[in-house]
């Protein structure tokens, strides 16, 4: 988004027109709060949590927004630290082996590649390359630094060192003085002096004229892998042999003897704390300058081999391994991203969150867990009955963490799965839901075949089907009230369970349709169902007596297949996604209709919501059908851009023929005013346009209309609002 901008103003500073300019400078502003106002929902699917596809990793960056970027032997990946996304540049590379990334102080990016020379992306996101056809002495680079002037240094194996200036490239070899064309690591110092290290020949230093250092002059070993600079100004080389330090006294070694875990080094850095971190193949020591402390897979990390340090901005610690990824260390806990990382489906069948804030997401390939920074997903091999998990629920009794699958039931037990199938005594092995309710009673749900509900106490079983007075066999929802009364949602209506009664709700007694997607019991007690039917379809809420229906187009869609009530008092309604309208979601609160566009983040393919679930944090997710999940931060959200800014009011109320819309401001578009009977059904719809209020005032001949009650609902392109009204004649 940054970089956008910048390349919008750069083409604002191209026009010399003061009247073009102003133009510019007013859309632009236009463009960047509908867009902040826009940005409600962050997505997670495939493609952007799958972290690191790589084992080997050979450097670790931040930039200038906090974004991290990882050069790896398969690619290049970017990590955005406050929403857990990950992005892949792999096809703008040159080559996908790269052995370092780099940030100039311009912000730009820079990768080397093994064989493809050198890539970067400026800060319009535009990419550029050089290779040996540029002038470069390899298309196998090694490293790169840069020096006071802005100049890039590249260590080349096999073609010396080249130095970039604007966009001419100079290199040196072995005719230029060099001892070898082969290096490894480049570095500049404080002094401005350039150091690279070779491959069996010592160090060069650049200082406006060529020097070399090797064993002889107190190297510990001629091959060098890379270079720092400590904050007393000493110089480490890392590599064959331990470590070589220059000081103002001399040169200094570290090696085996001295505790390190390994002769040879691959990296150094010092940390925030003045420590110094030395990796190794045999694990990281941390040196304080006069004892040394190992971590190795024993103290947290995936393997003892590690390639690279960075500590970010945070103070967090990132350990690039050679097979297995990224050891990241934040806070007191480790976290790990590779190969298995991310969300390896964008099926998701049914989410929930544990005791340890840990979310849970039963998707179509492998069960995920998201802990806040890395996704990961077990499969089969980890334990898992199947790989298609149908639904997944938190007891939050004994914090047990169940799984309904196409081959049981089975729980964690925090070391190994256990699975409950129908040599356990379950009637059938394909479990559709699992709820817990609120004295830690397990409900369960079969399909293929359905056969009602199961209440589970302990090994105790109670069957609720057709044969002893529920509506249905067929069970698409679980919900309990704040009296303890189970509500139960199937394809011919509801079912209450209470104090082993059962009431039984149908279109004869309210419902807009007989099939019951799902159910929910909002902030207030107050119990939603959502109609799943393409001519009859909405939401409806009980009062504790009767039904009330809301019906497309107040809801967005007529195919519901989640209602869910958060704890700020909204009613969130997902289900079919209607392109046409880029309507997501509705979410209701008292009597005002808003709703969640395809713009806000959810992305541009079909969003179908088909489950709501609100975290600790309170943040709101919603999971697609096939399109992965979103989360908003209820406790933040904005809802500028989704319900009206206006507010009106309807007299006379009760009115008796001719009723008047006053407007609390001028509405400034065009808008369309409903009228719709109580069980959702429109009865007369009228377009106004904006010379047709100036008045602040618009007038509905309601003489046709039967005593009762109404709602009248106005909507514009992006503004919503309703409100009751009563006919009296």
């Amino acid at each position: 988004m940054v970089y956008f901008f910048i390349h919008i103003l750069y083409i604002y500073n191209k026009f010399k027109i003061l009247e073009m300019k102003r133009y510019i400078f007013t859309t632009l502003i236009i463009l960047l709060n509908s867009l902040l106002l826009s940005a409600q929902w962050i997505r997670y699917n495939v493609s952007n949590t799958k972290g690191v596809q790589a084992s080997l990793i050979t450097g670790i960056s931040q930039d200038q927004n906090d974004h991290m970027w990882i050069a790896t032997n398969n690619g290049l990946y970017e990590y955005t630290k406050d929403n857990g996304l990950w992005t892949n540049y792999n096809s703008y590379l040159s080559n996908n082996f790269l052995n370092d990334v780099f940030i100039d102080r311009l912000h730009r990016v820079w990768v080397v590649t093994n064989g493809g020379g050198i890539c970067y992306r400026d800060i319009i996101s535009h990419w550029h390359y050089y290779t040996t056809t540029d002038g470069l002495g390899s298309d196998y680079v090694r490293d790169i630094t840069e020096d006071s002037l802005n100049r890039k240094w590249f260590a080349t194996y096999g073609g010396g060192i080249s130095m970039l200036q604007g966009t001419t490239i100079t290199t040196y070899n072995v005719g230029s003085g060099l001892p070898t064309n082969y290096y490894y690591s480049a570095f500049c110092d404080q002094q401005n002096r350039l150091w690279f290290g070779s491959s069996g020949k010592g160090v060069s230093m650049y200082d406006g004229t060529w020097h070399n250092y090797t064993v002889a002059d107190g190297l510990a070993g001629n091959t060098i892998l890379n270079i720092m600079q400590a904050e007393n100004g000493d110089i480490w080389f890392s590599g064959q042999g331990g470590i070589s330090i220059l000081s103002g006294s001399g040169w200094s070694t570290l090696t085996e003897a001295d505790g390190l875990p390994d002769n040879l080094i691959y990296s150094a850095m010092q940390d925030a704390q003045g420590n110094y971190r030395i990796s190794s193949e045999k694990g990281v020591a941390i040196y304080n300058g006069s004892t040394m402390v190992l971590i190795d897979t024993v103290s947290g990390l995936l393997e003892n081999s590690v390639m690279c340090i960075y500590q970010d901005n945070d103070g967090d610690l990132w350990y690039g391994h050679e097979n297995s990824g990224i050891s990241y260390y934040k806070g007191s806990q480790w976290h790990y991203f590779n190969d298995k990382s991310g969300l390896k489906s964008d099926y998701i069948n049914d989410m929930v969150m544990d005791q340890n804030g840990v979310m849970w997401f039963a998707t179509g390939y492998g069960l995920t867990r998201y802990d806040g920074i890395n996704w990961q997903t077990y499969f089969m091999e980890d334990g898992l009955p199947t790989n298609y998990i149908l639904c997944v629920a938190f007891n939050t009794v004994d914090n047990t963490l169940w799984i309904g699958t196409s081959y049981g039931l089975s729980y964690y037990t925090g070391s190994q799965w256990v699975t409950l199938n129908s040599s356990s005594g379950l009637l059938n092995e394909s479990i559709s839901n699992i709820y817990f309710d609120s004295q830690g009673a397990m409900w369960i749900s079969y399909s293929y075949p359905s056969l009602g509900v199961f209440k589970r106490v302990g090994n105790t079983l109670t069957h609720y089907s057709t044969s002893n007075g529920l509506i249905s066999d067929d069970v698409s929802d679980i919900a309990e009230d704040p009296s303890g009364a189970i509500w139960i949602s199937t394809n011919l209506g509801i079912s209450k369970i209470y104090m082993n009664s059962i009431t039984n709700y149908n279109m004869t007694n309210g419902l807009p349709c007989k099939n019951i997607s799902s159910i929910t019991v909002d902030a207030s007690g107050i119990v939603w169902a959502g109609c799943n039917d393409y001519s009859q379809g909405g939401v409806s809420r009980f009062n504790g007596s009767s039904w009330y229906s809301y019906a497309y187009p107040l809801v967005h869609t007529t195919n519901v297949y989640s209602v869910f009530g958060d704890s700020y008092g909204n009613v969130w309604i997902g289900g079919y996604y209607y392109s046409s309208g880029s309507k997501v979601a509705t979410y209701m609160n008292g009597s005002t209709v808003n709703y969640c566009y395809s713009w806000q983040g959810f992305g541009t393919d079909y969003f179908n919501i088909g489950k709501f679930y609100e975290d600790n944090q309170h943040y709101l997710w919603a999971a697609s059908t096939y399109s992965g999940v979103c989360k908003t931060d209820l406790q933040t959200l904005s809802v500028e851009s989704l319900k009206s800014n206006s507010t009106f009011s309807i007299y006379p109320n009760p009115g008796s023929g001719y009723v008047t819309i006053k407007f609390s401001d001028v509405m400034p578009d065009n808008f369309i005013i409903s009228i719709y009977d109580l069980a959702g059904r429109m009865i007369k719809q009228q377009k106004f346009e904006h010379q047709q209020f100036a008045g602040g005032n618009a007038i509905i001949n309601c003489c046709d209309l039967e005593n009762g009650s109404y709602v009248c609902h106005i909507s514009s392109e992006n503004r919503q609002s309703e409100s009751k009204f009563v006919i009296i004649k």
